[in-house]
């Protein structure tokens, strides 16, 4: 096995495995894909471009590795992502909007990064 191999294989392992949380996608025409695990980071930096302050965004970005999805998004699709409400195995899921943000492939290593918008309640 070449070294390029092994962390494909090695990041199945910690996407799925150490780091992984339940994942479940809903591509643009509806088809689900709900038994995959990935990697949930629910905070990240952005900076205000008024100020150029770095804040606290609640943009969440999801890993998960390529050879599970049974189709890999790409830019301008609208997918949905729900993963759990905080990083616990029985947290009830909650709906995120994979946003514009092209996905971050990882092709040559084997992930694929995707990030989402909370999908706000609008009922009355």
């Amino acid at each position: 096995m070449n070294l390029r191999e092994r962390v494909v294989r090695d990041n199945k392992k910690f996407l799925e495995g150490v780091w992984g949380l339940p994942v479940e996608l809903t591509g643009p025409a509806g088809a689900k894909q709900s038994d995959l695990r990935g990697q949930v980071i629910y905070h990240s930096f952005t900076e205000d471009p008024d100020t150029g302050a770095r804040v606290i965004s609640d943009m969440i970005c999801v890993s998960l590795h390529r050879l599970s999805l049974t189709r890999i998004p790409v830019a301008g699709e609208r997918w949905q992502v729900r993963v759990p409400s905080f990083p616990n195995e029985s947290a009830p899921l909650i709906d995120y909007l994979v946003t514009d943000l092209a996905p971050q492939d990882g092709q040559s290593i084997g992930f694929i990064r995707l990030y989402g918008t909370l999908i706000k309640d609008v009922s009355p």
